[in-house]
């Protein structure tokens, strides 16, 4: 339960910091600064665990985001701010939410370190999602590049999944459907392995509808009167 509680109080810890950044004049140059901490951070990471001949290669989602939040925020790529925000939020919230309630599941895959370095990075991604999200006005517009973001994500992660020996992942459940496979007949299978597909474009598409209504409805919102 240790982990659960390490990474709720992290992510409690991280709401408090938006509140703060919010008020921050220099919130910007504070991201900016986090942006380059944790890409420097992450090249190195796997630079020396490649050089140590341990492979290792960035696969999951929030693996990818590790280096395409700090390059779209450090390099101000406005086209992929939407698509930055949508990542970052995603990945910081469902990594907070998983090991805070389930996280007694994998207590004996991780150390204390990696946790909190996991709560440290996911934390940057969440805090980095949100300042993207309430200083800019997205439209649906740019959903087709979120789209778009993620099917490079699935098309990076196969090349590269088997190459590195690996527990089974969040990804796994994704790009390895065979898991699926509980019928003798083939045909049977398949269908169902379409409908999972089916159930997962239908999730995403909610979650990128809903990432823009909030987004609509903070720009709704009536300035507050002068004192």
């Amino acid at each position: 339960m240790l982990y659960n509680f390490i990474c709720a109080a992290s992510f409690v810890l991280m709401l408090l910091l938006n509140v703060l950044l919010g008020k921050c004049k220099r919130a910007k140059t504070v991201i900016r600064i986090f942006s380059g901490v944790i890409f420097v951070y992450k090249c190195a990471h796997y630079i020396v665990q490649n050089l140590r001949g341990n492979l290792s290669i960035p696969v999951e989602i929030s693996s990818i985001s590790y280096f395409l939040v700090p390059v779209i925020v450090a390099f101000k790529i406005k086209r992929l701010y939407g698509a930055g925000s949508f990542f970052g939020i995603a990945a910081g919230i469902g990594y907070f939410a998983f090991y805070t309630l389930l996280g007694f599941t994998v207590a004996e895959s991780f150390t204390l370190t990696e946790i909190l370095t996991g709560c440290f990075s996911h934390g940057y991604l969440l805090l980095a999602g949100l300042h993207l999200f309430k200083n800019n006005d997205f439209s649906p517009s740019e959903g087709p590049r979120i789209w778009a973001t993620l099917f490079a994500m699935l098309a990076w992660a196969p090349v590269f999944y088997d190459l590195e020996t690996r527990g089974i992942t969040f990804i796994y459940y994704i790009i390895k459907p065979q898991y699926l496979y509980i019928f003798d007949a083939t045909a049977l299978n398949v269908l169902l392995v379409f409908l999972y597909y089916c159930l997962l474009a239908a999730a995403f598409a909610f979650a990128v509808k809903c990432f823009f209504y909030c987004n609509a409805r903070r720009r709704a919102k009536p300035a507050a009167p002068a004192a």
